[in-house]
């Protein structure tokens, strides 16, 4: 009888080790690879609200506004690592967050494009504004008054802040529900090495 309960124990390590073991680990859990790949990337306390994406989906090409006026798209952004923040001026915690989200950028410089889109009916002067005066004017402007961005994240059931992670090819890795300590130096170092800077 021990030794069936340990023949199908052992069958079942192999069928495991066959199925999974030649599968890199998954992008955010602590641990080795089987293949000998990198520990995969360990998700720091200061940003409590990250969740890996199911797979890396393709990220939607929803329109919004620059700071001048003109048309912008997320293709528009290939080729860099976007951290794309939703927020608006009426969100408390949106706008606790954003000079975290400055400082971040600044730390990051340019291995990482910090992309805050404004999710409502005002001018770029009122944005800019608006930003000085809670001290990220170093961030740049973007505006969804259609919430087009919104929509094609299915956000509106998520609500704001909200974060999108894009690696340079265009694809999402992970979301941030809720505010998060961007300028953590846990967080700095989780971002820089997601985006394999």
């Amino acid at each position: 009888m021990l030794a069936i309960a340990l023949g199908t124990a052992a069958a079942t390590v192999v069928v495991l080790a066959v199925l999974y073991g030649n599968r890199p680990a998954p992008v955010h859990d602590e641990g080795v690879a089987n293949d000998g790949a990198p520990a995969a990337l360990t998700l720091p306390a200061s940003l409590p609200g990250v969740m890996p994406t199911d797979g890396t989906p393709m990220a939607p090409e929803a329109g919004f506004f620059d700071g001048a006026g003109a048309p912008a798209n997320l293709a528009d952004f290939r080729g860099r690592f976007v951290v794309l923040n939703l927020w608006a001026t009426w969100c408390a915690p949106c706008v606790a967050e954003l000079p975290a989200l400055a400082r971040a950028q600044e730390a990051l410089g340019d291995d990482v494009l910090i992309l805050p889109v404004d999710m409502e009916d005002k001018s770029a002067e009122e944005i800019t504004a608006f930003l000085a005066q809670n001290g990220a004017e170093m961030l740049p402007v973007y505006i969804d008054r259609e919430f087009a961005v919104m929509r094609a994240f299915e956000a509106f059931s998520v609500g704001l802040p909200y974060t999108i992670f894009i690696d340079a090819e265009g694809r999402q890795v992970a979301t941030a529900s809720g505010p998060q300590e961007w300028d953590d130096a846990d967080a700095i170092a989780y971002i820089r090495q997601m985006s394999g800077g």
